[in-house]
């Protein structure tokens, strides 16, 4: 139980905020009409719910679909309009890609086309052993006809790839080939406006990709996929066009130093790009397979360094988008397991709990929706109410009521004494 309000002081006060990425979600018929949440056995999770104070929010706002990295920017304080560089940029920096003025980064896509360039699957089965090396391949290539323009490619996690192109007289201001989509011809990327910058980058981008698939089609990775029945990985599918800012820093715009424990690659590149301090953990991928516990224990170990440590779980997003509903329960108990592990070590009356969601992925959809997602804060000085369950519909009923993410900061703030006063 909390202790006296007295026996506070700033040192003492550390958060720990957890993430479960595309958490929220709608009732299934595979679950007898309930969602992932409501029908996991998750007993630390709605411990953390009875013990503290519950809500649900919408990051940009009610039926307003974002993206994971726009969202996490949202509850992070930033404002998408102004401090998003770009999906590219974030991809890249979380692979180790450094980018200068002038670089345009990518987020990109193992995929699989036909011989009419048809998308077959634009995720080319997720889980690609041969990944590593597919991307080595078509790393340092220079796309023919664009002299001086040379890309570089490193893989993140699972069919995922950050990559820059660096060269003279390039342009953000350039078209995504189609994402999302299956059963089309894969498009053209195409300039935005009439510069000659954004033409040149427009004509590089198609030539690398030509130039990537060729280089796939040959590989002889490949042909022991077609051998073993599997598809051949045999093009790239280039997103979110983008180039680096500055942004002020957690520590300049909110006096806080944070640190992040994650293995999704978007995920380390913004919190590089908003001045968290990386923590590494081995077992860290990602994915459905990532070592939880390890991720339990790097907090443990870490967060009373940090007025703020993050913790990233990725794998409730991309189970979503599987639409796995069965998987995305059975991944949720096993976050909760791990869970408990974290709260036999972490005080509850010193330290305070934030855990939620950054958008909804319903399994039932395979997409991010606009619908809200749970959030609960346990800790000192927090008010219990009268939920004892974390799902979307339990925590709609308290205490935090309904809010949108870009207030979500101002609770952690509030919390740990760094919120300004608003007014004179």
């Amino acid at each position: 139980m909390p202790r006296n309000l007295e026996d506070i002081t700033v040192e003492q006060k550390h958060a720990i905020l957890i993430i479960l990425d595309g958490v929220g979600d709608l009732p299934n018929d595979a679950l007898d009409g309930l969602t992932p949440l409501q029908a996991a056995f998750k007993p630390n999770l709605d411990a953390i719910a009875t013990a503290g104070a519950c809500g649900i929010h919408t990051p940009a706002g009610p039926g307003v679909v974002v993206e994971s990295d726009t969202a996490h920017l949202i509850l992070f304080g930033y404002d998408p309009d102004v401090d998003y560089p770009g999906r590219g940029p974030l991809e890249a920096l979380g692979v180790g890609i450094h980018l200068r003025d002038g670089d345009i980064a990518f987020r990109g896509n193992l995929a699989v086309v036909d011989e009419n360039n048809i998308i077959i699957d634009r995720r080319a089965g997720r889980v690609i052993p041969e990944a590593d090396e597919l991307i080595k391949a078509v790393n340092g290539i220079e796309p023919e006809g664009f002299p001086g323009l040379r890309l570089k490619v490193v893989h993140s996690t699972e069919m995922r790839l950050g990559c820059r192109l660096r060269g003279l007289g390039l342009s953000a201001n350039v078209s995504m080939q189609n994402e999302g989509v299956t059963g089309v011809p894969l498009s053209k990327c195409t300039p935005l406006d009439d510069s000659r910058p954004a033409k040149k980058t427009a004509a590089a981008v198609n030539q690398l990709v030509e130039d990537m698939k060729a280089i796939l089609a040959n590989h002889p990775l490949n042909a022991d996929r077609v051998e073993k029945g599997l598809q051949p990985v045999n093009a790239v599918m280039l997103y979110g066009p983008g180039a680096i800012k500055r942004v002020p820093s957690l520590k300049k715009r909110f006096n806080i130093d944070v640190g992040c424990v994650a293995g999704n690659g978007l995920i380390k590149g913004l919190c590089k790009y908003i001045g968290m301090t990386l923590i590494p953990c081995a077992g860290a991928t990602g994915t459905e397979t990532t070592d939880l516990n390890a991720k339990m224990d790097a907090v443990a170990a870490n967060y009373k360094d940090f007025d703020l440590f993050f913790l990233h779980i990725k794998a409730t997003d991309a189970l979503g988008h599987d639409r796995q509903p069965e998987r995305k329960k059975a991944f949720i108990e096993r976050f909760d397991q791990a869970f408990g592990r974290l709260l036999e070590t972490v005080d509850l009356s010193e330290t305070f709990m934030f855990i939620t969601g950054d958008h909804a992925t319903p399994c039932s959809l395979g997409q991010h929706s606009g619908d809200p997602v749970p959030v609960v804060m346990a800790g000192p000085t927090v008010i219990r109410d009268h939920v004892t369950q974390f799902d979307e519909t339990s925590c709609a009923g308290g205490y935090l009521d309904t809010m949108v993410g870009k207030h979500f900061m101002s609770l952690i703030l509030n919390k740990l004494d760094k919120l300004k006063k608003f007014g004179a």
